[in-house]
């Protein structure tokens, strides 16, 4: 029989790491928020507590929870950034109704626990929600990347044309004497190409 695949390394890395984890209730005091803090802390991990929640750029936290009944039923100001969040995100839920799923849906949790709190399975939806945000996190960064090359790509074209335009060349020729007048100058492409556009403007 052969033997199961081995997890990769950032799992394994994510798995031991647990335990330095930084944890940031957003709940009001009382029941539920000591029943969860209480259980976070017992596995080992660095847990806090606050309501209202302040802003994002005030939590400094690896993993975030949230209370979605009390984003619904007293709703205080929720800074967050769905399109670029500073931490994975877990929704609380204690019941379940179409605007209970829209909030959570909405806030793009990574995960969701339910309340009352069963403290079996909490552990996975932690790494469950951390690595989900890394994932989300490394796409978002590929698609910042892809952007620039396309902003730069037509910026090198722009530059392209002013060099063939002053010189008499054509584009192709326009691009050889770029990568000479860095190479010349001892900087990179990207700074020729900004200094003709700016001085073509």
């Amino acid at each position: 029989m052969a033997a199961p695949d081995r997890p990769s390394k950032p799992i394994r890395e994510l798995v031991q790491s647990f335990r330095s984890l930084r944890i940031h209730l957003l709940v009001p005091p009382g029941g539920e928020a000591n029943e969860l803090i209480q259980h976070l802390r017992r596995m080992g991990c660095s847990a806090v507590t606050s309501w209202p929640p302040p802003p994002q750029a005030e939590i400094d936290a690896d993993v975030v929870f949230i209370s979605i009944r009390h984003l619904i039923e007293d709703p205080p100001p929720f800074d967050w950034n769905v399109e670029d969040p500073s931490a994975a995100l877990i929704a609380i839920a204690d019941y379940e109704n179409p605007l209970m799923v829209e909030k959570t849906l909405s806030i793009n949790a990574q995960s969701i626990i339910t309340m009352p709190l069963r403290t079996f399975g909490v552990l996975m939806e932690v790494l469950l929600s951390v690595a989900n945000f890394k994932r989300e996190q490394e796409r978002r960064a590929h698609i910042r990347r892809l952007e620039e090359k396309v902003r730069f790509s037509d910026k090198i074209e722009k530059a392209k044309a002013i060099v063939a335009r002053q010189h008499g060349v054509n584009r192709d020729e326009g691009y050889t004497l770029l990568r000479q007048f860095a190479m010349r100058k001892r900087v990179t492409i990207a700074e020729i190409v900004e200094e003709l556009i700016a001085g073509a403007e």
